[in-house]
């Protein structure tokens, strides 16, 4: 019995692992479901026809404010510009992939890198985004807005408000991995209770 509680024991505190990324130290670690929000900057957009390239500026420096251990005493400084494709009168995308939006200072410093960034026009301006932040290569998606005050749009001279969040996500190639663990711990479960009238048999397998 004692060997079979071990065995779950360990099999629990591996699958809760894995929602720790390897390559920082343990303070600095980024985990699944950790949430950055970034307010307070500016944000301007230039105005061109579909089919060119826009620019997408941020000024000023956003605040960070987050109670995720990895993200606090951290401060962020913003890419001063993004290129974007207008698609249509109201979509834009990423020209650029792998393009930095934002910078964390800390020991290391981290890039978050996008691999998309999908902008588009109705009562406000929003933007949903991938990327990772390297190092260590952490995923993350997030999303960023700024309301169009006054009927004042993002392709002013002064440019408006934005807020935005990015949370530390699993990538698809370990989410097998992570339900895996789930069935072998079930599996190993259902196996010992089968096996309590038998715990020699138990012992050996183990």
């Amino acid at each position: 019995m004692k060997l079979k509680t071990v065995g779950l024991s360990i099999a629990a505190t591996a699958a809760m692992g894995v929602g720790t990324f390897m390559g920082a130290s343990p303070a600095n670690a980024l985990s699944f479901g950790e949430t950055l929000t970034f307010f307070g900057g500016t944000a301007q957009l230039s105005n061109v026809n579909v089919g060119q390239n826009a620019t997408l500026t941020f000024a000023g420096t956003p605040i960070n404010f987050s109670t995720s251990s990895s993200f606090v005493g951290r401060t962020i400084d913003f890419t001063d510009s993004l290129l974007l494709r207008r698609d249509t009168l109201t979509t834009w995308s990423l020209v650029n992939p792998e393009s930095v939006l934002l910078s964390l200072s800390g020991s290391p410093e981290r890039n978050f890198k996008l691999t998309s960034f999908n902008l588009r026009k109705t009562d406000d301006f929003a933007a949903d985004f991938t990327g990772f932040f390297d190092p260590p290569g952490t995923p993350g998606i997030g999303q960023v807005s700024s309301p169009i005050l006054g009927g004042i749009a993002w392709d002013t001279t002064t440019g408006n408000v934005f807020t935005g969040n990015i949370q530390v996500v699993p990538t698809p190639a370990l989410l097998p991995g992570l339900l895996g663990m789930g069935v072998a711990a079930a599996r190993k479960k259902r196996k010992g209770e089968a096996s309590e009238a038998t715990p020699e048999t138990v012992e050996a397998n183990v």
